[in-house]
């Protein structure tokens, strides 16, 4: 057994380490024996319980994924390998990944032991653990597991990732979600009584657009305390990020994974400000424990399941040094709502966050816009100014501390798009999905 930590008291917001905890237990060599026949398994199909004997895996020792090769379950999830779908208590249907599903034996697949408290981790939450990944080094596409895993009428399918590349996934049935909400409600950081203070004539428009710079005497004020910056080691990239639970920070898929891979984005940084020049992070850096995002974005990157949620910890690669508040303790919360694509109460949002045209660590509203039906239902084109680092900005009613969806990107305009006219398009929350996306942000 080995333990390697690295020491959280190096760490600076100019840094931007990785909290890496990395711990292995191997398995005794009994049981690696035991479970040695297993790495050339037949691809054919046969029963879990025909090809194993109950005494074969130790499931409390956990599964070593260097034993045995990649099988379909009957859940039609693709597992590494038999242990993971048997400690899982699922059946094997057949050798090898399930039909349509890509290949499990690439290079980002460790040969690591995967505990049994890896295993149980999100089981309450019906999500099952399918490879340990690491996508460090990774050359060509990002290939996630289960990638174009099929969801049936009123089924999808959700893809969880850790921080440290342990990934899950589930099938949701939208029947078996019982909230009946079409909301939930926005939270003030605790300790706080009063909720804003707007300072209109602070305001002031900057250059030829209708954006206006968010000042610190009301950044450092709810809801804008609950609006941060994803942020990329590498410095290349990063998006706005919109807290909307305790534990949940609400931003774009595209965010997290883009053009077939997984980006360099590390880390959260909420109610980021400049005054005098001097950038102040307030709540720290915070590294998101794992990201959850819909099949539909990985397998066809669809526009309207252009949401993830990246959630946080309040003992493990937190920001702040104030114990056991989660961030959503920390800054308040907004609450989210199901709409429609051009309703009344979406035209008093705006898109709020840390474009990157303008000064880092400063803050930038929309202030007004319109908007208008998309092609699809949770789909809407908007004329709310925003480029490059709005990505993942909540189109947020301020006065309510309401979130309608989230800001996604540009649509063509041109005399082969007659009568469009607005350039850019959000994602939002309607009926069919608020209820999915309650649950997972709680």
């Amino acid at each position: 057994r080995y333990l390697r930590v690295t020491d959280p008291q190096c760490f600076t917001t100019k840094m931007r380490p990785y909290l890496l905890l990395s711990v292995q237990a191997f398995l005794s060599d009994s049981f690696a024996q035991s479970a040695s026949s297993l790495r050339n398994i037949n691809a054919e199909n046969v029963s879990q319980r025909q090809l194993l004997d109950d005494a074969l895996f130790d499931c409390e020792k956990g599964c070593d994924m260097a034993i045995g090769g990649p099988v379909c379950g009957d859940d039609d999830i693709s597992y590494q390998n038999q242990c993971l779908a048997f400690c899982q208590d699922v059946i094997v249907k057949s050798a090898g990944e399930c039909s349509g599903h890509h290949s499990m034996s690439d290079a980002t697949y460790e040969d690591a032991v995967v505990t049994k408290a890896q295993l149980d981790r999100f089981k309450d939450e019906k999500f099952v653990f399918v490879g340990k990944r690491n996508f460090k080094n990774a050359q060509g596409d990002h290939m996630v597991s289960n990638k174009n895993a099929e969801a049936t009428d009123g089924v999808v399918c959700a893809h969880r990732m850790t921080h440290d590349w342990d990934e899950y996934v589930a099938k949701i049935d939208l029947g078996g979600i019982d909230l009946n909400r079409n909301s939930t409600t926005g939270q003030l950081p605790l300790g706080v009584e009063n909720d804003r203070h707007l300072q209109d004539n602070n305001r002031g428009v900057v250059g030829g657009d209708n954006r206006y710079r968010v000042p610190y005497n009301e950044i450092i004020y709810y809801p804008y305390t609950a609006i941060g910056e994803f942020y990329s080691s590498s410095g290349d990239f990063g998006c706005t990020g919109t807290v909307v639970s305790k534990s949940a920070v609400l931003t774009n898929a595209h965010c997290r994974f883009k053009d077939g891979k997984f980006t360099s984005i590390d880390s959260f940084a909420p109610g980021v400000y400049r005054r005098q020049g001097e950038v102040t992070f307030p709540e720290g850096e915070w590294i998101p424990q794992y990201w959850t995002i819909l099949s539909g974005w990985f397998s066809a990157e669809e526009l309207k399941y252009d949401i993830a949620i990246a959630h946080f910890n309040p003992n493990m690669y937190r920001g702040s040094t104030r114990a056991d508040l989660n961030i959503g303790e920390l800054t308040g919360y907004v609450g989210i709502e199901a709409t429609t694509n051009d309703s009344n109460k979406l035209q008093k949002a705006t898109v709020t966050g840390y474009p990157h045209d303008k000064p880092f660590g400063t803050m930038w509203t929309s202030g007004s816009c319109t908007f208008q039906k998309g092609y699809d239902d949770a789909i809407t084109y908007h004329t709310c100014d925003s480029t490059v680092g709005n990505d993942g900005s909540a189109l947020l009613d301020i006065n309510r501390a309401t979130a309608y969806g989230v800001d996604a990107g540009e649509v063509p305009v041109g005399p082969q798009y007659p009568g469009q006219v607005y350039v850019n398009l959000g994602v939002i929350f309607t009926d069919d999905n608020i209820d999915l996306i309650s649950q997972l942000v709680s």
